[in-house]
């Protein structure tokens, strides 16, 4: 699934990069999560790998869970509380 190929392949990846756009692992996961509501089990990987909730060069991605909640939900906004 998913979640276990993100788990996986976080192990080796930099979890602290950005992008060109300021956007890093989380916000991309959330953004997607807004096109493709789901429960956020990839979410919960990178955090559990070690993304930080409280980074973000342009916003933060508990500022972006709450923006994507009316089509993701409120559990991505746990997940990043909990």
């Amino acid at each position: 699934n998913d979640a276990a190929a993100v788990a996986l392949a976080a192990r080796s990846a930099n979890l602290k990069q950005t992008a060109r756009d300021g956007s890093n692992v989380l916000t991309v996961a959330l953004r997607h999560l807004q096109k493709n509501p789901a429960p956020p089990d990839v979410l919960r990987a990178l955090l559990k790998a070690g993304a930080d909730p409280n980074t973000g060069q342009y916003e933060l991605p508990l500022n972006v869970a709450l923006q994507v909640s009316p089509k993701a939900g409120p559990d991505p906004v746990r997940a990043l509380l909990d």
